[in-house]
């Protein structure tokens, strides 16, 4: 698979996104994600969800490809404490 063939999803959300070390990152509450995947089904859209850690994150500074799939799903969401913390510690809280 090469870079320059990965394509961003279409967002349906009107909703921000934050970047923490590069991983653009959905401000969503569960309820607001579910709402949202469900505006994909509803619209017959293609989507992609990922959950990003501290793990991921780490991962994505040593993979271009990985840094490039990552930010081109439609919904980036948070995927354990270690993210919101960072999000608070970094003064862009995530709910």
């Amino acid at each position: 698979m090469k870079i320059e063939n990965i394509k961003s999803e279409k967002r349906l959300g009107k909703n921000k996104r934050i970047n923490i070390l590069g991983a653009e990152i959905d401000v969503l509450t569960a309820r607001e994600t579910v709402d949202l995947v469900e505006n994909y089904v509803k619209t017959k859209t293609p989507l992609h969800l990922m959950g990003v850690n501290a793990d991921k994150i780490n991962a994505m500074q040593d993979d271009p490809l990985l840094f490039k799939i990552v930010n081109s799903c439609g919904v980036i969401n948070a995927d354990g404490a270690s993210v919101v913390l960072a999000s608070r510690f970094l003064e862009k809280a995530l709910p």
